[in-house]
């Protein structure tokens, strides 16, 4: 391996820092030294690297040596295995013996890369060659997969391995899209492989590979039998770990059914699994044993689970204590690990050893290294994760002389210990494999205290600051000028409150606050109008202009209050004149910079594109060309597409830059004109790997154009590129024939005139003409015309290889021009767009070169004009400018006889910058001295602030674009998001290294094969440790030697996972639980089980059903009479068989499969005939409302019958018989999502795009953008079905609402009521008048390309939308009520929930707008446009479509058992209630997971508010079909809640943490997150038994019923003095007789100073525990409630574990308050 580990990784580190060191530039020399100061700190924003070791695995035996033992069939030898003529890793022997010699079963736990797919192929493969020897026809081995792709890649494998061999073994993949996916994954095996399903059949190939939604129709479907016979002898089940949850025990029944289908008993059929490593403190092997037995069905110990074993080191010869050697960190960065004689005397050096002279130079290391206790000592601690600080203090404790070394010193002699142990290749392997896992942190919660004479940086997102007790608001800053702000955000109630405002954008509510401006305000007035901005920013503009800018205030900075006059009394201490802004951040009001789309003021936090890209290109940096491969991993399939395309653009913006940089520098003092540089870039991008070699004529002229188009946007652009080779004073831009203008008489006389030193006017033509470049006037042909993206050939640059980013301002032609026609005065015509040389418009303000001349040139307004009208004639006459060559027709009308200019291009010249000025307050460099700075018209900066600059050789991007030569890096995206044959052809590349980086989904962690691979880069943090564990399994695959870094993002989860990395590191990984009772999973399995066993079977399509599809009056059940009939007539047996297959499990007995079996023809009935009702009743409804033809309600209803009902009995998916009985619960459905939502993305490279219904309905919403492939895509059109054949032939049958698609709906805006009927109060709270909606169910949308994806955007772009979810009132709504005390629960089978998008908010906390959809083709009109906005798109829609747009809300429909909690008003308090409910309903939820041993996501929730009654917390499941967890829930409410108490509070922590309520998946709701809120109602109900039999009622009684009791409950006030007493007295009374904890102390006063602030009934004193025991809290007051919290909350802010106990509580069950006491208490002891 030809690359350092340790000197990788400190590169990296070490560029990191130096990229945020240059990014931030704080104008405040004060700050700017706080922040800096911060960013060097260690395990500030980096932690680690920590180091595990890894051995090598223990290898035995070849094959043929195995073979001459008698393991293993001889023609095992003739196949093309990745380990060839060696020998097997121990752990593939040990498979193969297992199951092949001893025939067992088995587990296979290696980590990723070691060879897992053989451990288990060798025995199938073995076996099938001796059956096929013997005769034995039939498939012989399922290889079953949780997902297609690696299925896919199993396919690959298999063709390489039996490909040429000679070998007769046949193989298959039969999966739903096999027969179109198996050609695209390259050349079939011909003779071995067989692709059509009915050669499959027919020809049963030995090995099929499948997944387990097909496996379930293969067994159910009379076609697929054959597949299944007593000749299967193996099942192989991939990375079984991610079977979890009611998909485990969903897997353990088909399995036993695949048994029973292919007639092999227990133990005749060997399962092997592959799993990842199960950590000793959840079990180890023996829970791992246990697990794979309850999934397969057949006996495994933990002797069958094979893990890695690893070389055992042989006892050293001589161990030596080696010399502490001294070593400079730059010695171990800058190491040549090639070079032998720096190598060897280094390995000197640190072990004081002489090396070898004979041997390679792996073993002569080897040799020194033997017996070294330092290496030991590494060894030895390594076996664990320890981070290289862990690793130091160990050494300290050593040896006495490691006292003598530095933290430094000591940290660079481990690395170099791991650098040199790290040398070697496969053949010669290295003495040390290690990994080095580096977390890297972006800056995040940086606040500044709002004191002036304070002023700190403060950064753990405190708001209060720890030196003067200050309030402390988000940092903020403006990109251009470095000026610092506090942001906040102003009370809507109180005007002169603020709060922290940390939301990336910003609003009319925003405010910016500073005690300081660093420079002079930037001027009022006018500018001309923006290229960008056009009629809705000078509309902007005109509506802010007077408040956005600096105003002063009265600030408080005790407080953050903001005052129009100084306040009277003690507040005027902390008060100081401040200068605020209050509205968007978007332009500065101090450089007056302006940033089009977002803002300029931004806060001082990390990107995670840039962070990651700059991560991406230094893990690169250092590795040699053949391993210059990297994966980077996201969570999140749209942030991999973005991520790919900003590192795409990034780097080929670096790479352009370093290009020209070294052309302009190459050519001295010279330099070469800006028109003919394009050839020499693209010889430098030869040189460098960026382009081919060799390039055939139209591959030279398309490189060259896009290399002009690049080096001519890098000097024409808007000036505010803070980056560019320009502003960083690397290149500077000159004129040709400048100087002899300068000379001419004319434009001396010229200055004279208007009072101008010659040489002021020369840099002022300079600034002029610069002023012009910028706002690209300049004649490149690209610049002349507008850009056509779809003609060559911009449609050939904007791809591969070329990948010209074009944004689409940037395809505007710019011109300017004297005396502009009112015409072209504020719009462009054509693509062309034309601005002033000289105000010619009494409206509106100077112009931008009018401003130059006059507000900084200070030339006098009367001649201004007459000194720029000159100055373009001579301009024209030496030929600088030069008139439009090339206008459409249209333009020249618009224009008349009026002269459009532009600079010539051929004038431009580039030249090594040597010296010039930085303005202080605009920051942009200029090579030239003037009056003022002139960089931009904006720009107030005057003589004074214009600073001599060069170049800081020091800065990232300098050295960036000046040192390393950069090497070709492509990224692409790799997820599901790309059609699956472009994603194989992506994966060949990467492997063949073709390209550099695949930015992929969580598919590539799993164990599909990518190649060798030396790093890996996690973008986020994963969501749990075996996550991380599989990804950085993919680093150092081959030698084990590799780096893994992650990007912890500002996400609570990652933030987590920066704070303890070694909880990932660590990788602990708990089996999951197989529930075999589950009866409402088994029951499912069962009616799958016996059509299996049935000679009949159901229809294909449900329309097979109906009588007449016409006119449906009859359900015709004829085509299954005789499937009936033989359930029936062969019960008892069927009852037998399912008893033997699936055995018996507690409640799940004979009387069970009886009772399912024998309803089972009832269940069919009733399935059918309750599907038969619905049309019915659709139909009739359909045929009802059609007949109403006035009313458009009707005609909405009317269509959305018509559609119903046609896909209840048509549609291929819906209407297919197995799919639909599978969707209504009578059949398995494995979790699979059962609504999909789609994307048409409107470009010829990208499929259509799907995403489960409920993710869909707002990643697809209208308005929204979506990242896949390279595209920034919009969504603009909801299509509908019919919409485009119904367009064509101008029907209403593409009316929207004739679709029927759309439904009005009832809303309650104060509760949760939603309802299809009309009502004019809401049922639940009395609100007078719902809001009526019509609700849009659409389920497919479209796209069109917006943009390229580029490194313009920093985040992508999202759109927050309004999302409610509501329970549908139906009046045939029943519940079966729980009454319990303090909550009657609700238990609603297959109720129908409504899901709804609202639209985009109306600010972050809003409203939303609703969609405005056309409802004849489904286009959607944007809000917020402008007047001529609106006319323009209402004129071109008209063109297309005679429909108007109407308001909808985007709604998904679906059934799901759910369980109502309802939280009477009693138990919370009402500014309370989102946080209660979120923190109720989270506890529930975690405590359901462990109690019935499933996974969180399994059940979902959302809660409502009930106006003066309290609110109600809705739980479904998500398991498609069901799986009867809430039943369960719903009969054991105390067992639940006592099992969630035991999460929350059996350790200690303020509110919440990753060990009881916070997860990656809730991470948007962490901030409500608090389990002191919920303790009381939870123990209230763990304690109390339900008060009698469940019982039907109507719906939504249960809030009224639990309010019912608990008033009928309530203490009387007279009794609560004694009650208080003798609870106390019985708590008092249940510690003694516990024996096991201290006589606490009683009526524990707390005071601040002399006030008495509260008093505990008992108390802890050393252990600080709070104990009350008056807490009726339900017979309180609001106010009263609300003080016991305040004085509570003191009590914890001063580390006192508080407990309160409710009266009832303690007087029903004592006891149990005392464990939960002595459970407290013992984690105060720290037992």
């Amino acid at each position: 391996m030809s690359f350092s580990v340790v000197g990788s990784v400190n590169h990296l580190v070490a560029e990191y820092r130096r990229f945020l060191l240059s990014t931030y530039r704080l104008a405040d020399p004060r700050l700017r030294e706080q922040f800096e100061s911060h960013i060097k700190q260690a395990d500030v924003l980096v932690k680690g690297p920590y180091v595990t070791l890894a051995n090598d695995f223990a290898r035995e035996h070849t094959l043929k040596q195995l073979y001459e033992q008698g393991v293993g069939h001889k023609d095992l030898q003739r196949l093309k295995w990745s380990f060839g003529e060696n020998e097997l890793f121990l752990h593939q022997e040990q498979s193969l013996r297992r199951v092949e010699t001893l025939q067992r079963n088995a587990i296979v736990k290696t980590g990723t890369g070691s060879g897992k797919t053989e451990a288990f192929m060798l025995p199938v493969i073995s076996a099938v060659l001796k059956m096929r020897a013997e005769g034995v026809k039939g498939t012989k081995a399922f290889l079953l997969y949780p997902m297609n792709a690696l299925a896919n890649d199993q396919l690959c494998r298999l063709r390489n391995l039996i490909r040429d061999s000679g070998v007769g073994v046949t193989f298959a993949m039969y999966t739903g899209e096999s027969e179109s996916v198996a050609a695209t994954l390259g050349e079939p095996v011909e003779g071995n492989e067989f692709i059509r399903r009915t050669e499959i059949r027919e020809q049963q190939p030995d090995i099929l590979l499948t997944n387990y939604k097909q496996l379930e129709f293969l067994l159910v479907r009379k076609e697929d039998r054959t597949l299944f016979s007593p000749s299967l002898r193996f099942l192989v089940l991939d990375e079984i770990h991610s079977y979890r949850g009611a998909l485990a025990t969903e897997i353990a029944c088909l399995i036993r059914r695949l048994k029973a289908r292919a007639g092999v008993g227990e133990g005749s059929l060997r399962c092997i699994g592959t799993s990842a490593t199960v950590s000793q403190g959840a079990g180890g092997d023996e829970a791992l044993g246990e697990f794979a037995a309850s999934l397969f069905g057949e006996p495994f110990s933990p002797e069958d689970v094979i893990g890695e074993t690893l070389v055992v080191k042989p006892p050293p010869s001589r161990t030596y204590q080696p010399p502490l050697a001294k070593l400079r960190p730059e010695e171990i960065l800058n190491f040549d690990h090639e070079d032998d004689a720096k190598l060897a005397d280094l390995v000197a050096r640190i072990t004081g050893q002489s090396l070898s002279s004979s041997g390679s130079m792996p073993q002569k290391i080897r040799a020194a290294l033997e017996g070294n206790q330092l290496v030991a000592l590494l060894e030895r601690e390594c076996r664990q994760p320890r981070s290289l600080g862990e690793l130091i203090e160990v050494l300290k404790t050593w040896p006495e002389s490691a006292k003598a070394l530095t933290d430094q010193e000591l940290r660079t002699l481990i690395e170099a210990y791991l650098l040199v142990g790290s040398v070697g290749t496969e053949k010669d392997p290295p003495s040390l494999r290690p990994k080095l896992h580096t977390f890297f942190q972006g800056v995040y919660d940086v606040g500044l205290c709002m004191n002036p004479a304070c002023r700190t940086l403060v950064r753990d997102g405190s708001e209060t600051c720890p030196k003067c007790q200050s309030a402390v608001r988000p940092a903020a800053l403006c990109r251009t000028c470095g000026q610092d702000f506090v942001k906040v955000r102003f009370d809507e109630a109180d005007p002169t409150k603020t709060h922290p405002n940390d939301e990336f954008s910003s609003d009319e509510d925003t405010g910016f606050i500073t005690p300081c401006v660093h420079v002079e305000q930037a001027s009022d007035d006018d500018d001309d109008d923006d290229e960008e901005n056009g009629e809705k920013t000078r509309k902007r503009q005109s509506h802010t202009k007077s408040r956005l800018k600096l105003l002063p205030k009265f600030v408080c900075h005790q407080t953050g209050r903001v005052y129009e006059e100084m306040p009277s009394g003690s507040a005027a201490s902390t008060v100081t004149v401040q200068q605020v802004m209050r509205g968007r951040g978007n332009t500065c009001p101090v450089c007056n910079s302006t940033y089009t789309r977002g803002d300029i003021l931004t806060l001082l936090r990390s990107g995670a594109a840039s962070s990651n890209s700059v991560l991406a290109t230094h893990h690169l940096d250092k590795l040699p060309a053949k391993e210059r491969k990297l994966l980077i991993f996201a969570d999140n399939r749209q942030e991999a597409a973005h991520q790919a395309g900003y590192m795409g653009d990034r780097h080929r913006q670096f790479a352009v830059r370093h290009a020209i940089e070294q052309v302009v520098r190459d050519t001295g003092t010279t330099g070469l004109a800006l028109n003919i540089i394009a050839h020499k870039l693209l010889e430098k991008f030869q040189e460098m790997g960026l382009a081919r070699r060799k390039l055939s004529s139209d591959e030279q002229r398309f490189w060259r154009k896009a290399l002009e188009f690049e080096a001519a946007g890098e000097f024409c652009r808007a000036t505010h590129q803070r980056i560019s080779l320009e502003n960083l004073a690397l290149v500077e831009v000159q004129y040709e024939f400048l100087d002899q203008l300068a000379s001419d008489s004319r434009f001396k006389e010229s200055c004279e005139r208007v009072g101008l030193k010659i040489s002021d006017g020369a840099v002022l033509v300079r600034a002029v003409l610069d002023l012009m470049r910028r706002h690209r006037a300049v004649a490149f042909d690209f610049y002349q015309r507008y850009l056509d993206l779809t003609k060559e050939p911009w449609s050939v640059l904007v791809a591969e290889p070329y990948s010209v980013a074009i944004s689409e301002h940037e395809r505007t032609a710019q011109y300017f021009m004297l005396d502009r026609p009112e015409a072209v005065r504020s719009a462009s015509v054509s693509g062309c767009k034309f601005k002033p040389l000289v105000k010619d418009s009494d409206r509106g303000g100077l112009g931008g070169i009018m401003r130059l001349v006059v507000k900084k040139a200070r030339v006098p307004d009367a001649q201004a004009e007459g000194w720029v009208r000159a100055l373009v004639d001579l301009l024209r006459e030496y030929e600088i400018l030069e008139p439009a060559a090339i206008l459409p027709a249209t333009v020249r009308r618009a224009i008349g006889g009026r002269v459009p200019l532009q600079i010539a291009s051929r004038v431009i010249r580039l030249v090594s910058a040597t010296t010039g000025f930085k303005c202080a307050k605009c920051q942009i460099w200029r090579p030239y001295r003037s009056l003022a700075c002139y960089a931009t018209s904006r720009c107030s900066g005057g003589v004074d602030d214009l600073k001599p600059a060069t170049v800081n050789k020091e800065g990232y991007y300098e050295r960036l674009y000046t040192s390393d030569v950069p090497r070709r890096l492509i990224a692409m995206e790799h997820t599901a998001q790309i059609d699956q044959g472009e994603r194989a052809k992506r994966e060949n590349a990467f492997k063949e290294g073709k390209i550099e980086t695949l930015v992929c989904s969580p598919t590539l962690e799993l164990g599909v094969n990518i190649g060798d691979l030396p790093t890996v880069l996690l973008r986020n943090c994963p969501p749990a440790p075996a996550n991380y564990l599989q990804r950085a399994g993919r680093a150092g695959r081959t030698l084990r030697i590799g780096f893994i870094s992650t990007f912890c993002g500002a996400g609570q989860h990652d933030r987590h996972c920066f704070d303890d990395p070694a909880w990932l590191v660590r990788g602990e990984f708990r089996p999951p639980a197989v529930k075999l009772d589950n009866g409402r999973i088994l029951e499912r399995h069962v009616r799958s089980f016996v059509l299996e066993e049935l000679s009949h079977e159901f229809p294909r399509m449900m329309a097979e059903f109906v009588d007449d599809l016409d006119r449906p009056s009859a359900l015709t059940t004829e085509r299954i009479t005789g499937l009936l009939e033989e359930v029936k007539t062969n019960a008892n047996a069927l009852v037998a068989a399912s008893l033997t297959t699936f055995g018996k499990h507690d409640e799940v007995d004979q009387e069970f499969f009886s009772g399912v079996v024998h309803k089972m023809p009832e269940d069919v009935q009733r399935t059918l005939s309750n599907w038969f009702d619905r049309i019915k009743r659709i139909f009739e409804e359909f045929e009802f409302y059609r007949r109403i033809t006035a009313d458009r309600q009707a005609k909405q209803k009317a269509a959305s019958r018509e559609r119903a009902y046609r896909e209840l009995t048509t549609d291929n998916q819906t209407a297919y018989t197995l799919n639909y009985l599978s969707n209504d619960g009578l059949l398995p459905s494995y979790q699979f999502p059962t609504d999909t939502f789609s994307l048409e993305p409107g470009v010829n490279d990208t499929p259509t795009l799907r995403r489960p219904a409920w993710v869909a309905l707002f990643e697809f919403a209208p308005g929204n953008l979506v990242y896949a492939n390279g595209h920034k895509l919009k969504s603009i059109r909801a299509y509908f079905e019919g919409r485009n054949r119904a367009a064509a032939a101008g029907t209403e049958a593409g009316n929207l609402e004739a679709s029927g698609r759309v439904r009005p709906f009832c809303f309650c805006g104060k509760c949760g009521f939603a309802s299809e009927e009309v009502v004019n109060s809401c049922p639940h709270c009395d609100e007078p008048n719902p809001m009526k909606r019509d609700v849009a169910f659409i389920e497919s949308f479209e796209a069109e390309q917006n943009t390229q994806i580029t490194s313009a955007e920093e985040a992508r772009q999202r759109v927050y939308f309004e999302r409610k979810e509501n329970l549908v009132r139906d009046g045939g709504n029943k519940a079966i009520i729980h009454p319990y005390p303090f909550s009657h629960l609700e238990y609603r089978k297959h109720s129908r929930l409504l899901v709804s998008n609202w639209g985009k908010k109306r600010g972050m906390d809003g409203d939303g707008e609703m969609f405005e959809l056309c409802p004849s083709c489904g286009k959607h009109r944007p809000a917020h446009m402008t007047n001529r906005e609106t006319e323009r798109w209402d004129e071109d829609h008209a063109k297309r479509c005679n429909g108007h747009p109407r308001a909808y809300v985007l709604g998904y429909e679906f059934s799901a058992d759910a369980l109502v909690l309802p939280v009477a008003k009693r138990l919370f308090r009402d500014d309370e209630t989102q946080a209660f409910c979120r923190t109720l309903g989270t506890a529930l939820v975690a405590g359901a997971a462990e109690l019935l041993e499933l996974e969180a996501d399994e059940i979902a929730f959302f809660s409502h508010p009930e106006p003066g009654a309290g609110a109600t917390i809705t739980f479904y499941e998500t398991v498609p079909g069901g799986a009867g967890y809430l039943t369960t829930l719903a009969a054991r409410l105390p067992e639940w809640a006592k099992v969630s108490v035991d999460r929350l509070f059996a350790h200690e922590c303020s509110g919440a943490c990753y060990g009881c309520l916070k997860s990656y998946r809730n991470q948007p709701f962490h901030h409500l997150l608090n389990k002191n809120l919920v303790r009381d109602a939870l123990f209230q109900f763990s304690t109390h038994e339900r008060l009698g039999e469940p019982f039907e009622a109507a719906a939504n009684q249960g809030l009224k019923l639990s309010n019912k009791w608990i008033e009928g409950n309530v203490p009387a006030p007279e009794e609560t003095p004694t009650r208080d007493t003798v609870i106390e007295r019985k708590l008092f009374e249940a510690i003694a007789n516990g024996g096991r904890l201290p006589v606490p102390v009683k009526q524990r006063e707390f005071r601040s100073g002399d006030v008495l602030v509260t008093v505990a009934d008992l108390a802890y004193e050393a252990e600080k525990i709070a104990i009350y025991c008056d807490g009726f809290a339900f017979h309180e007051t609001p106010e009263k409630l609300a003080a016991d919290a305040q004085k509570r909350n003191h009590l914890q802010s001063q580390g006192w574990l508080v407990l309160t106990f409710w009266g009832q509580t303690i007087l029903r069950s004592p006891q149990r308050c005392e464990e939960q006491i002595w459970r407290a208490f013992r984690h105060r002891k720290g037992e």
